[in-house]
């Protein structure tokens, strides 16, 4: 029995549309006969746009296609082909695509799980190499203050698209903390991957790292949260301590809201509601308005259709709109 080969991200952070083709084209470093049965490509997987997504279900017809995952109907080579996932992350809609044994009907849903797994669970089930990989990237290479008031900034390294996406910074400051104590109970601590990486050096970056979190948060920080606290548009953390100073002022970390209709999603309650409407119009009024939204029909074929003059489809279609924002605006 052929064993399964392990899940593997290949590409850390997002793949833009340029980059995702460069990985579909890549030609990996191994033997001749794994590249043509597929075991080559087998079960690796990365993060692309939604663009992306988007782009390659257009491309051609899937080889099949249900909830939030369809495959290319080519296949990379044996009888390994793409994939394609839109997963719902910590409350966000992401997507990803990956090379499948679809020889193995259970093989998308295998991959689609050890996402899920690989992008919810942070640090867990990381090597000590690994840990000590995203401790270094995540702390700062410079000393404090040097551009940022608070010492927030973040190091631009191989490995940091990878810890953004899959820590918050709670659960950095957790492992940090960790580690350096871990660091000064063990001075001698070796760093086997990297010569110059010495225990001393990264025990000071993590304090510089942490040190902001020590001390009472900028005074700039709690002029912003009460002047932005009831906007409804713009949140900042309880704990937050960064603080970008420039020429005239200081800049604060904070969270923008974005609704759903400016990505074009639809929130589930909104979506309830207008159905609601729709269904309480009139029979023949909600025809009308479904033949012209939905079924993209032209005004003269609805009114054929209906037996009406066009100008008595336009005043239903308008009369529809009406009574569904009238019923919206009401709830």
């Amino acid at each position: 029995m052929t064993q399964a080969l392990p899940f593997r991200k290949i590409f850390d952070g997002v793949a833009t549309h340029e980059q995702m083709f460069e990985l579909f084209n890549r030609v990996p470093d191994c033997p001749c006969e794994d590249r043509i049965s597929g075991k080559a490509f087998e079960n690796s997987w990365f993060e692309i746009e939604s663009t992306s997504y988007e782009y390659m279900l257009e491309m051609l017809p899937p080889l099949f296609m249900r909830a939030g995952m369809f495959a290319m109907s080519e296949l990379k080579a044996g009888f390994v082909g793409s994939v394609f996932f839109m997963i719902e992350i910590d409350e966000h809609r992401r997507w990803f695509t990956g090379y499948c044994n679809l020889g193995n009907r259970h093989s998308p849903d295998a991959m689609r799980a050890a996402i899920i797994e690989h992008e919810t669970t942070g640090t867990a089930g990381l090597s000590r190499d690994a840990k000590l990989d995203l401790i270094w990237a995540r702390t700062p290479n410079r000393p404090i203050g040097a551009q940022r008031e608070g010492g927030g900034n973040r190091a631009s390294v191989d490995g940091i698209g990878r810890l953004e996406s899959t820590m918050s910074d709670y659960d950095t400051r957790a492992l940090l903390a960790e580690a350096l104590e871990f660091l000064n109970d063990h001075p001698r601590f070796s760093l086997r991957r990297d010569r110059r990486r010495n225990s001393y050096s990264l025990a000071r970056r993590i304090e510089a790292y942490l040190s902001p979190w020590e001390t009472l948060p900028h005074r700039a920080i709690a002029v912003a949260r009460d002047r932005w606290s009831s906007s409804g548009v713009l949140r900042i953390d309880a704990d937050e301590r960064m603080v970008a100073r420039e020429a005239d002022g200081y800049w604060v970390r904070g969270w923008v809201r974005i609704a759903f209709s400016s990505v074009g999603e639809i929130d589930e309650k909104l979506s309830a509601r207008y159905r609601k409407a729709l269904d309480s119009l009139p029979g023949t009024t909600r025809a009308i308005l479904l033949a012209r939204q939905r079924d993209q029909r032209s005004y003269g074929e609805i009114a054929h259709q209906f037996g009406l003059t066009i100008a008595d489809v336009e005043g239903a279609i308008a009369d529809a709109l009406f009574q569904i924002g009238r019923a919206l605006d009401q709830e």
